[in-house]
């Protein structure tokens, strides 16, 4: 049940970013310019955030509404501590992305090349899960990596058949590098815990899309005064474009942060690429709803081969990263005389396990295991488990399915 709900709140996630670009190209068409847009965009999505925030607090049954959305969300909480500078970094990545994100917005007026551009970052953030957990990458990973890339690059493709070198390159820097140290700083804010309780994604959203807020219209500022002074005078169009736009990127967040609480940072931007299967027919879409704001889908039918190809090769690289986590049980039975406490410490400190439970009966220990592919899996953990003095005998049982209350 758990990791229905992760890959649910994953492709959801996916699927509400996929509509925001659309309103985010008719919003930038029809205000004065892309930077007052983007500044509009920013305090208004605030705001909206705030409304929604407190709407979530109307008590159903005793319970805040927003335990439906988070079950840990209680109330409006001021994140502090290690979690308050896991958010500033948050912010300022986002606030990075969100530059890189906009000029492409202007840059582009096609979906189906903007969406492939953005899921790079499922490599990057992959590499840094990696140095941090001092791992080489597998055959499947790089593999998984690899089509992303290649893919997102392919779909990428403009209908002359170019390939927009300046947009590459910043969105493979700013925004791919800004959206991960979002995803990064997510994950350790999500695994802080006070009162007994970690904190929300209603909650993490709120706080960071302020200090983004703030952060942004401190740097658009300084490029120029004018800005933000005539976000003001923007007429009201553009204003209800951007509720629309930032009520659906709030709960877009929120999901994407709630499944970061429940799984590894690469698997759910991985999951969350399939955004980009979405580019071609939401282009499609959009030109019928709204011609003339969008660029016309190419009728040449090697381009369109070419892009499908890309699309194909994304998804075939989101669901390889989906199959290669590994979760497993393992049962260890202990020496006579050995020390409990010593082995559980020692079990405690290997890499991949989440937990460990002494029990009675024929095996002393159950441990709970969580990593990438199931060959390198094993192989660390029987590795670890021989170096134990006192470990007699372990089996391995790898979990097939499973469903746990959260």
């Amino acid at each position: 049940m758990k990791r229905k709900i992760f890959y649910l709140l994953g492709i959801l996630s996916g699927v509400l970013s996929a509509i925001v670009i659309p309103l985010d190209i008719i919003g930038e068409k029809t205000a004065p310019n892309i930077w007052i847009y983007a500044n509009v965009s920013f305090v208004v999505g605030s705001l909206i955030s705030v409304l929604i925030v407190f709407f979530l607090l109307v008590p159903i049954k005793g319970k805040p509404l927003g335990k439906y959305v988070d079950p840990n969300f209680t109330r409006i909480k001021f994140i502090s501590g290690k979690a308050f500078k896991q958010i500033v970094l948050m912010a300022f990545g986002n606030t990075i992305a969100s530059l890189g994100y906009f000029y492409v917005l202007y840059a582009f007026s096609d979906p189906s090349a903007i969406l492939p551009f953005m899921q790079a970052a499922v490599a990057y953030i992959i590499l840094c899960e990696i140095f941090t957990e001092k791992d080489s990458p597998t055959i499947s990973e790089l593999h998984a990596i690899s089509s992303i890339l290649f893919g997102a690059l392919l779909a990428s493709m403009s209908p002359s058949g170019n390939i927009d070198v300046l947009g590459l390159i910043i969105v493979l820097t700013l925004v791919n590098g800004g959206t991960t140290i979002v995803a990064l700083s997510q994950r350790k804010v999500r695994s802080v815990v006070v009162d007994a309780r970690r904190y929300d994604s209603i909650n993490i959203r709120l706080w960071y899309l302020l200090l983004t807020t703030l952060m942004f219209l401190v740097v658009t500022y300084i490029m120029n005064p004018s800005y933000v002074l005539e976000m003001f005078k923007i007429g009201n169009e553009v204003i209800i474009i951007v509720v629309v736009s930032m009520a659906i990127t709030f709960f877009a967040k929120v999901t994407y942060i709630r499944a970061v609480g429940m799984g590894k940072a690469s698997i759910v931007q991985a999951v969350s690429s399939v955004s980009a299967i979405l580019g071609i027919p939401i282009t499609i879409l959009s030109n019928l709803l709204s011609p003339g704001y969008f660029v016309e889908i190419s009728t040449n039918v090697w381009i369109l081969i070419i892009k499908v190809i890309g699309a194909v090769l994304v998804a075939m690289g989101i669901i390889l990263l989906a199959l290669s986590e590994v979760r497993a049980i393992v049962l260890i039975r202990i020496r006579a005389g050995a020390s409990p406490r010593g082995i559980l410490e020692s079990l405690s400190k290997i890499r991949g396990v989440i937990r460990v439970s002494a029990v009675t009966g024929k095996y002393d220990y159950v441990v709970q295991v969580k990593l990438r592919t199931l060959g390198k899996a094993y192989g660390l953990i029987a590795s670890e488990l021989d170096k134990i003095k006192g470990v007699e005998d372990y089996i391995w049982l790898s979990t097939l399915y499973e469903w746990e209350e959260i």
